[in-house]
């Protein structure tokens, strides 16, 4: 059977008409797929075109965010249109929007344009909202070529507000050079606003370089982390507690041992805190410590705490403790 079709075929290749029939076929089919794609396109470019304007005209953060996540979505596609749109766009915020996207999307020259704006206004400005916008967009484009600029700018800022945000762009764009001086200006800060951000921005360098902090440093951050345990401030207690923590007692073993029993000691103070939560999270922590002498501590507290929750914790962390004893 397929040797007869075989010999058909042959025969008939030997036809200049069926050959140009193919041909005038293989055609068609590639034009009517070609204009399939275009259309497409166009299609796609609409609708990304829809999304920007419904963007643009969009109030809510949390809409505005989809909707600029559905754009972005689109690569390439999106570039194009955002381009377009940008060509004839003349308020400067909304300018401001699409140029971020495009960076985002890979545009180089305007990336570029926007690092050099980022950085004349963190040397140059005095605004706080100036600095602030920003410091956002360097956040959100990741510019981490402005890093040594937001530092030096930190080290003789003396505006409060400003050295928040400051802060926070130190630890999102994660400047672990920064740690030693943040480490050194916390220790003399007596605002308690100011020193969350310090704690949160030494708290992220040190999560996210784990691995590859040195062991003095460790135990420099760990030694800040119970003193913040110490504290009356219960938004700096949960967030050493609950966020940073857990990941920097995955190198107990290079926590000296002195550290350990001060933190030890301040853990088992923490299960008295007045927060449920906090409470809860310190036995946890006890667990990730590793060490049985905190059974002590956590047997008086199960005989005080009326909380079911909590109780369960504490159990949990008796358990295992106890078989490391």
């Amino acid at each position: 059977m397929v040797f007869v079709l075989y010999s058909i075929l042959l025969e008939l290749s030997q036809d200049p008409m069926f050959i140009a029939g193919i041909i005038t076929g293989l055609v068609t089919v590639g034009v009517s797929v070609l204009i399939r794609i275009i259309a497409n396109r166009s299609r796609l470019k609409r609708n990304i075109a829809t999304l920007v304007e419904e963007y643009i005209h969009e109030y809510k953060p949390e809409i505005k965010e989809k909707l600029r996540a559905r754009i972005l979505a689109h690569g390439n596609v999106a570039k194009s249109v955002l381009k377009k749109r940008l060509e004839r766009e003349r308020n400067e915020y909304i300018r401001r929007d699409l140029e971020v996207m495009l960076a985002k999307l890979g545009d180089r020259k305007i990336r570029s344009k926007i690092l050099n704006e980022v950085e004349h206004t963190v040397k140059e400005s005095y605004s706080l909202d100036e600095i602030s916008s920003k410091l956002n967009i360097a956040r959100d484009l990741e510019l981490k070529e402005i890093c040594p600029i937001i530092f030096e700018r930190l080290k003789q800022e003396k505006d409060s507000e400003i050295i928040k945000h400051l802060l926070i762009a130190i630890g999102d764009l994660n400047y672990v050079q920064a740690l030693p001086f943040l480490l050194e200006c916390v220790r003399k800060c007596e605002d308690n606003d100011l020193a969350y951000r310090y704690y949160s921005a030494i708290g992220e360098l040190a999560v996210n370089n784990l691995n590859s902090l040195s062991k003095s440093l460790l135990n420099d951050v760990i030694d800040l982390f119970i003193n913040g345990l110490k504290s009356d401030y219960s938004a700096l207690i949960d967030a050493i507690i609950r966020v940073y923590l857990p990941f920097l007692l995955k190198r107990r073993k290079d926590i000296d041992e002195e550290k350990r029993k001060e933190l030890l000691k301040a853990l088992c103070e923490t299960l008295s805190h007045t927060n449920t939560d906090i409470r809860g999270e310190a036995a946890e922590r006890l667990i990730d410590l590793g060490d049985p002498a905190a059974v002590p501590c956590l047997e008086k507290r199960l005989k005080e705490e009326q909380e079911d929750s909590v109780k369960w914790r504490i159990q949990r962390a008796l358990k295992i403790l106890k078989t490391r004893a």
